[in-house]
């Protein structure tokens, strides 16, 4: 009787044992569709910004990228983009946030001077607009594109 109960016993752990195994594929799993999900919409924020003509050789680029992922993950940040995105930004990069500001002017008015928001312009929001966007106005409306894609 009592080696019954050992082999139970044994049985009960190797059992505890798959399922705090099967836990941490899903869990990885998990991490994995998350990580492939943020690694997706950076693409497509990258695509975006190729298309109006925004080039990864300004260094707002960066900057434009992450405050638009930023702004997608949690939209009602834009309503404090020199509050909330600018200093989270400027940590990431370790830069200042007047050089955030000023790297996004920079890159947005090189679209506006290349035709970046005009008829190749993906974002019809951008080519009805009429005059070239702020940084704040810019990063809203790419971001508002990127969750609807």
């Amino acid at each position: 009787m009592q080696e019954l109960e050992k082999i139970y016993e044994k049985l009960c752990k190797q059992e505890e044992l798959l399922l705090k195994l099967e836990k941490k594929i899903e869990e990885s799993q998990r991490r994995r569709e998350e990580d492939y999900a943020i690694k997706q919409k950076e693409q497509q924020i990258k695509d975006v910004l190729y298309e109006i003509k925004i080039f990864p050789h300004y260094t707002g680029f960066k900057y434009l990228e992450e405050a638009i992922c930023i702004t997608v993950e949690n939209p009602i940040v834009i309503e404090a983009v020199t509050k909330e995105i600018y200093p989270t930004v400027a940590s990431h990069f370790k830069t200042s946030q007047p050089s955030v500001d000023r790297g996004m002017r920079t890159a947005i008015n090189s679209a506006w001077i290349n035709g970046g928001f005009g008829e190749t312009c993906p974002i019809n929001t951008l080519k009805r607009l009429g005059r070239k966007p702020t940084n704040s106005e810019f990063i809203a409306i790419v971001a508002d594109y990127i969750a609807g894609i």
